[in-house]
């Protein structure tokens, strides 16, 4: 176990005790929200931080950050 795996680990429990008192679906859809976000930021930084850049101006590297 690596520590990724521990950190995944405790979230994952503490997801469980938070979902336990506020109920099983709606923390569900809430980790499911959480996870398409990431991976919607994570495949489209590029192609977002090229429009913030043409709005803003400034350095793409900057914007992206």
């Amino acid at each position: 176990m690596n520590w990724v795996d521990i950190v995944l680990l405790i979230l994952l429990v503490a997801a469980l005790i938070v979902g336990s008192k506020k109920g099983l679906i709606r923390e569900l859809m809430a980790l499911l929200v959480l996870t398409t976000a990431v991976i919607l930021s994570i495949n489209y930084i590029d192609l977002i931080a090229v429009k913030v850049y043409e709005q803003l101006g400034g350095s793409p590297l900057v914007t992206a950050i």
